[in-house]
């Protein structure tokens, strides 16, 4: 998986904020029109939600 290389200013952003104690669970995700209809695509042929795709995904991703 490629992952876009952020800048430092992003960066420093980054370790500036704080980690919360708890989360909602619920994630605004913004991404180009092309990846949006691949994923739809994709989820349609698994027969899942794009929502359960993009989880699975992530999960694989963080879980190595």
């Amino acid at each position: 998986m490629r992952v876009k290389k952020m800048n430092s200013i992003t960066v420093k952003k980054l370790h500036q904020s704080k980690i919360k104690d708890t989360y909602s669970g619920k994630l605004l995700l913004r991404m180009d029109l092309e990846t949006h209809k691949k994923l739809a695509i994709e989820a349609q042929k698994l027969g899942v939600s794009i929502n359960l795709l993009i989880n699975n995904l992530i999960e694989e991703h963080l879980n190595g």
